[in-house]
């Protein structure tokens, strides 16, 4: 195995890694998402309902506080971001495959030593190793301002011009 196959597996070895980090970060963070969107309507039920109206003002603060844990830790966003960027990885990897292997696999077939063939396969090697170079470093940047955005939000002063 030459160098741009050792680089190009490890792209690929870090795009799965990527991706399976955002899909868990997902599921958790869908969890919780839906958990406190369930006590906030619940809760919202059992006051409106007036069920106990000795504990609305506790419920009132239990609903507070589901919808201040969303906010602070920006569990929305980070959500949305996390399975966007996993669906990205997703289809960058499929995409690159698909482009390397329509290109190469004639390449591959030919069974004669053809002058130039080796060439192209390593050039076809060396684009796919590039396009997932620029395709994480895009979506790892989404990633960023989407967390840089979440950050600015929970500033309480507002920033003079």
């Amino acid at each position: 195995m030459d160098l741009i196959d050792k680089e190009l597996d490890d792209l690929y070895k870090e795009v799965n890694a990527r991706q399976k980090n955002l899909k868990i970060e997902a599921k958790y963070r869908s969890f919780l998402a839906y958990f406190l969107k369930l006590v906030a309507v619940l809760v919202s039920l059992v006051i409106t309902g007036g069920f106990c109206p000795s504990l609305d003002q506790f419920f009132g603060l239990v609903v507070a506080a589901a919808v201040a844990i969303d906010h602070i830790f920006s569990n929305h966003k980070r959500l949305l971001v996390a399975k966007e960027a996993a669906n990205a990885l997703w289809a960058l990897k499929r995409k690159v495959k698909h482009e390397f292997n329509g290109k190469a696999a004639p390449l591959y077939r030919r069974t004669n030593n053809t002058v130039g063939v080796q060439d192209k396969i390593e050039n076809l090697k060396s684009k796919a190793q590039s396009d997932l170079a620029k395709g994480i470093s895009r979506i790892q940047q989404e990633i960023n301002d989407v967390e840089l955005d979440a950050l600015k939000s929970l500033s309480l002063g507002r920033k003079s011009s």
